[in-house]
């Protein structure tokens, strides 16, 4: 996005462009298509996409697919075939009413305040768990081994991503 430098507005409007072509994939088969060059997912076609359409629709100057390609890496003629596919998805009307606007900007607001609400507590309790660990510590830095220690160690080897090795 920092690349393409769409106005905040363009960006809104972007995520709505999003939102409508996810609801309709069936219509665009070319998000199925894999190739050598291009090993992007669906949801990242979906999402470039978007925001070529907004740029597109916002700018009499807009970036040229062939410009795309090289911000994404996603080749020129998938792009071509996406955006095609999105128009026709989208029955070539990308206008969005001042109204359609202010709800879409709502629904982001209220989506924002409940990602912000869960963050907040998951920091809390990322604080609480590192609170309580570090009054387990010995003097010497090493934590003492307890029955609910160690489950919270093996609650934490679970979450710990598959190529990540816990030290013993």
């Amino acid at each position: 996005m920092r690349r393409a430098k769409l106005s905040n507005a363009a960006i809104i409007i972007a995520l709505n462009y999003i939102n409508l072509l996810s609801k309709k994939r069936d219509k665009m088969p070319s998000l199925r298509i894999r190739t050598a060059e291009c090993m992007a997912t669906e949801e990242a076609r979906i999402v470039v996409v978007s925001f070529i359409l907004a740029n597109k629709h916002f700018y009499d100057h807009a970036y040229r697919n062939k410009t795309w390609a090289k911000m994404t890496g996603i080749d020129k003629n998938v792009l071509y075939y996406c955006e095609k596919e999105a128009l026709a998805a989208l029955n070539y009307d990308l206008t969005v009413s001042p109204k359609q606007y202010s709800e879409w900007l709502k629904a982001l607001e209220a989506t924002s305040e409940v990602i912000t609400e869960d963050i907040d507590s998951l920091n809390e309790t990322i604080t609480k768990q590192y609170k309580k660990s570090k009054k387990q510590q010995q003097p010497n830095g090493y934590p003492t081994f307890n029955e609910e220690n160690m489950n919270a160690h093996k609650f934490e080897a679970v979450t710990l991503p598959r190529n990540f090795e816990l030290a013993n």
